[in-house]
């Protein structure tokens, strides 16, 4: 199918708003913005909120329609 049949071409990227990572008491919170084609998990969570976390736990919530509770 050529590409034109699937709409008009944009003249603007529309930028949506980047989840950011909360910090709770006890915790952080984040959200899964990605997962690749291997099942891989990709968060908002950087690197640095994580240092010197040591062993830490994880909890994932989610349900049937997709949002996280």
């Amino acid at each position: 199918m050529p590409i034109q049949k699937l709409g008009p071409a944009l003249k603007e990227f529309v930028r949506l708003d980047w989840p950011e990572p909360r910090v709770r008491r006890g915790g952080l919170e984040g959200e899964v913005v990605y997962i690749d084609r291997f099942g891989n998990a990709i968060t908002n969570l950087e690197g640095r909120l994580l240092e010197g976390s040591g062993r830490a736990s994880c909890e994932v919530h989610a349900s049937a329609d997709g949002i996280c509770r």
